[in-house]
């Protein structure tokens, strides 16, 4: 005979315990065990059938409509490792256009293949005067110097170094003035009228800078006209007017789209004046073509081209190219001096007729007065060479 606690079938009740309401009861231990195992089964089933469904689903996306959101996110994902040059993204526009702003007007010009600037195309290389230089520069070694020479003459060049990037100092005002002018043309191109040079600019607080230059000792809330910012942008270096004019030339995005329309991928202008840390740069060979084609009338007219000579002759730093030329030759031409760099760029007119270029660029240990002694002689071996 069971005992009376023993379990029964599962059809069998048995007695309830003392304490207990029911009449019967079922034993605990059989079915919340059951209850539980179709609980977890029913959950699988549940799982599985997500699995299946999902699989469907994206068989059907990937063959049916991944048409309408791949561009946006499943090409996101597949392309999330891959590095692009942002600035086509950014500024794609660049690549063919140039948008010009000049004193209030605002113009979109074509920058179409053909373009206005010219190269120096060299017949060959002054093998006597490299070979003079490249015996001055050996002496020199903890200096690094860029040299580019071309003579009108014969067609022949020097050139060491001539591509390398260098800090460019205050030689970056040779582009900010050849732009000045530039876009004036162009204003006049579109039908406007020409900018008169006499017009006048406000000069504010926020136009001060150190560096070179009186501008930055002077009155706030003045009015100075664009030959007079332009004069001494380049006679006395003034850091004050250049930073007004790279602004009336639309800034310094402005300025880097012209150099880059004009062919100069080496020269750029990263920071306003002074720019102390050498972040703008430029090429011995670059500054060269530029100084090239001034006289090219179909970058600047004959006006423009005579204004920018005549500020250009009459810089007052005359330690460096010019002290080594006699008194009737004429140098037109802009100096750069930083901690890191020292230079100086400009045409040579002699008497007897002949004409060069001279581009020197010499990085140096901070404030190394041997680049200056470089440069005169490298000039008064050009000299020799060319102009006597």
């Amino acid at each position: 005979m069971r005992p009376k606690d023993s379990y029964r079938t599962n059809s069998e009740a048995i007695a309830v315990p003392k304490g207990m309401t029911s009449s019967v009861y079922y034993p605990q231990n059989r079915y919340p065990k059951r209850h539980k195992t179709k609980k977890k089964t029913r959950f699988a089933s549940v799982f599985l059938a997500l699995i299946v469904w999902s699989s469907l689903f994206y068989f059907a996306l990937s063959n049916n409509i991944k048409s309408f959101i791949e561009p946006v996110y499943i090409n996101r994902l597949n392309n999330k490792y891959l590095n692009l040059d942002v600035n086509k993204v950014i500024s794609p526009t660049l690549n063919y256009m140039t948008n010009l702003s000049f004193m209030n007007l605002n113009l979109l010009s074509d920058a179409s293949p053909k373009n206005t600037i010219k190269d120096i195309n060299s017949s060959g290389e002054l093998s006597a005067l490299k070979n003079d230089i490249l015996y001055i520069t050996n002496k020199y070694k903890n200096l690094h110097a860029g040299i580019y020479i071309y003579d009108y003459t014969t067609g022949k060049t020097v050139e060491i170094n001539a591509d390398e990037v260098f800090p460019a100092a205050s030689i970056i005002k040779i582009p900010v003035l050849l732009d000045l002018f530039n876009r004036s043309e162009a204003l006049e191109k579109e039908g406007f009228s020409p900018v008169d040079t006499n017009n006048k600019i406000t000069f504010k607080e926020t136009h001060r800078t150190e560096g070179s230059g009186n501008l930055q000792y002077k009155s706030a809330d003045v009015d100075y006209s664009i030959d007079y910012l332009a004069k001494i942008m380049i006679r006395q270096s003034d850091n004050s007017a250049t930073n007004m004019l790279i602004e009336q030339i639309g800034g310094i995005n402005q300025l880097n789209a012209s150099l880059r329309h004009w062919g100069f991928s080496k020269t750029q202008i990263t920071s306003w004046l002074p720019d102390l840390k050498g972040t703008n740069t430029t090429t011995p060979r670059d500054i060269a073509t530029m100084l090239y084609n001034i006289d090219n009338q179909k970058f600047l007219s004959l006006s423009s081209s005579a204004d920018i000579k005549e500020y250009m002759s009459h810089v007052e730093n005359r330690t460096l190219i010019k002290s080594q030329l006699p008194n009737d030759a004429v140098l037109m031409h802009k100096t750069g001096d930083i901690g890191k760099m020292l230079g100086d760029a400009g045409i040579i007119y002699t008497s007897n007729g002949k004409k060069y270029i001279l581009s020197v660029m010499v990085k140096r240990p901070h404030n190394d007065y041997g680049a200056r002694d470089l440069i005169q002689k490298v000039s008064k071996a050009a000299y020799q060479r060319l102009g006597a």
